[in-house]
């Protein structure tokens, strides 16, 4: 089985350079975790140790994940990560596999402060996106090797670097000011979408859904809750249904019908259903 490992800092001089790209540009690196496995294994565990994953949050254009080089790694030696890198060392043979699953992904906008203003003034605003509907975000620590925004901090003089804002999970997924006096705080947070769609409804006034198109046991009194519950549910829910749109019973609709307005029924009672929309 191939080894995972996280937590986990991979200096610079163990990472695979490709000898066809201009010096600079030249590290083995790859926008999907698919394509880095490929290739690890098509140059055998002679060359290719694995795939490094700064701060663990997948590979993407952006933020692509890495060939290590073999040999030369020894990873009961190597320091720990303080924005919670990762590495899997690929065990190269038959039936050998690697693989990243999200089971939720969900976009996060937190509203960031710094202690240099007002107190509740907003400094910046951060977009995250491939986080866990569950997520937690703190700052926590400073970083003056890995990330980018570091480079700034340590040119002006910040030795410390810049701080790290981490994940439930202690991975890394953005940053602050730099790490000398001045601190920073998550004042606010909320999902924007999750699993491709939007925590945002069109309403259809005066429709009715019979109860075989709800999801059993999804009733709440308020429409806040029942939003969370249907970004929850991803893609499983389609909507919501407001029996009689008097705003006293909410329940989640079954996105397994594949409901289109032309299927809805003209409510006698004045119901109403919200439809949840997709990410564009």
């Amino acid at each position: 089985q191939d080894r995972f490992r996280g937590n986990v800092y991979v200096p610079a001089g163990h990472i695979m350079i490709d000898q066809d790209l201009p010096e600079g540009q030249n590290k083995a690196s790859y926008g999907s975790v698919e394509a880095a496995k490929a290739a690890c294994e098509a140059l055998g565990s002679v060359q290719c140790f694995g795939i490094y994953d700064a701060n663990c949050d997948g590979a993407s254009e952006e933020s692509p994940v890495e060939l290590v080089a073999s040999p030369g790694l020894d990873l009961d030696q190597v320091n720990e990560s303080s924005v919670g890198s990762c590495i899997y060392h690929m065990v190269l043979g038959s039936g050998t596999t690697t693989t990243t699953t999200v089971a939720e992904q969900c976009t996060w906008q937190l509203n960031i402060s710094n202690s240099k203003l007002p107190e509740g003034k907003v400094w910046k605003t951060l977009t995250l996106e491939h986080q866990r509907f569950d997520e937690a975000f703190r700052f926590s620590g400073c970083d003056n090797a890995e990330l980018p925004q570091a480079s700034y901090c340590l040119g002006i003089g910040t030795e410390n670097g810049v701080r790290v804002l981490k994940n439930r999970e202690g991975h890394g997924v953005g940053t602050g000011s730099c790490c000398d006096s001045t601190t920073n705080k998550v004042i606010a947070e909320k999902r924007i979408s999750c699993d491709g769609y939007l925590d945002e409804y069109t309403k259809h006034s005066k429709k009715y859904l019979t109860s075989t198109k709800l999801l059993r046991g999804t009733t709440y009194t308020t429409m806040a809750e029942a939003r969370e519950a249907c970004l929850r549910k991803g893609t499983k829910c389609w909507g919501i249904y407001d029996d009689k749109c008097d705003s006293v019973k909410f329940l989640l609709v079954d996105s397994q019908f594949n409901i289109t307005s032309e299927k809805m029924m003209e409510s006698v009672q004045g119901s109403c259903v919200y439809e949840k929309m997709p990410v564009s």
